[in-house]
């Protein structure tokens, strides 16, 4: 018996010892300084939160690739009159419904012989939107392009101007790949 109690004891005493050498306790003063999510003023935080805002930095920052890759791609095949199957870029930066969605637009502009001209699109801007991620998604984003003095061109048509655009994006992970899963947009005056 006094053997056993003896082992106890010297297991409590070895959890002490080993709680000793955790970590700083999380209520001490924090040492980093973090941005919030949307931007703001900067404030006091801990490594694991910084941490965590690092990596939405990333996550953002890849979005906002996916978006600049898939909007010159945008550009190539409105100018181009459209395709008939999605191009390799598109199959790289969309999925779910915006690649469904997007593709048709392309086809329509094919099938009733509409092309682009002029003008040059400019992003002007890209705002996160934490509060509008939906679920299954991971991250959302709100951008404005300016397409300048872009042109929509029908033959027997008159042409007409190419407004800027404000679209919502949601991206998702598609086989470990970020791409614009979900897109909706409107014209507007400006950016």
């Amino acid at each position: 018996m006094a053997k056993s109690f003896g082992f106890v004891l010297s297991a409590a005493l070895a959890v002490v010892l080993v709680a000793g050498c955790a970590p700083a306790d999380p209520a001490g003063q924090p040492t980093y300084s973090c941005t919030p999510e949307v931007g703001g003023t900067p404030y006091p935080c801990y490594k694991v939160q910084r941490d965590e805002l690092n990596k939405l930095d990333a996550l953002y920052a890849e979005a906002e690739a996916v978006y600049r890759t898939q909007a010159a791609e945008d550009e190539r095949i409105s100018r181009a009159g459209g395709v008939d199957e999605a191009t390799p870029v598109m199959l790289e930066t969309l999925s779910g419904t915006a690649l469904t969605q997007t593709l048709d637009f392309y086809r329509s502009l094919k099938r009733d012989r509409i092309h682009m001209e002029g003008g040059a699109y400019q992003v002007v801007w890209i705002k996160r939107q934490p509060e509008k991620l939906k679920p299954g998604m991971a991250v959302a984003i709100q951008v404005c392009v300016d397409p300048g003095a872009a042109r929509i061109v029908q033959a027997g048509s008159r042409d007409e101007s190419v407004d800027p655009n404000v679209s919502n994006l949601q991206l998702a992970t598609d086989q470990g790949v970020l791409k614009i899963a979900q897109a909706d947009g409107d014209s507007v005056r400006s950016c």
